[in-house]
């Protein structure tokens, strides 16, 4: 008989790269239902709908009124328009004496400044 030999222990190397994938497994079992989630927002509001049918015409409004003022507030507006009058008049007067005023200043202004330069 021959005598064995000795084989040593050889190094494996870098692994190669993986190889392509399996076939898909059968789809497993079902669970049970779970508990019922919260509710979502609300959606969008949908389009208008058609118009419906005109409704039974209905009872006459009371009267309005006839457009004219009462009297005593005629009076009384033709009141406050005389004080308006008034004070329009006596702007008018100030607004007059104002300008008159500003032609003086201006004249003073000019009259000065021909002296400073004699």
């Amino acid at each position: 008989m021959a005598k064995r030999q000795r084989r040593t222990p050889t190094r494996q190397g870098i692994p190669g790269p993986p190889g392509p994938p399996g076939p898909p497994g059968a789809r497993g079992a079902q669970g049970e239902v779970g508990l019922r989630g919260a509710t979502g927002k609300r959606g969008r509001r949908g389009a208008k709908g058609l118009t419906g049918r005109t409704g039974a015409k209905g009872k006459a409004g009371k009267k309005g009124d006839t457009g004219e003022e009462p009297p005593k507030r005629v009076k009384l507006l033709d009141r406050v328009q005389v004080h308006i009058d008034r004070i329009d008049h006596e702007l008018q007067v100030q607004l007059k004496r104002m300008a008159q005023i500003q032609r003086e200043v201006d004249e003073l202004r000019e009259s000065f400044r021909k002296l400073r330069r004699d």
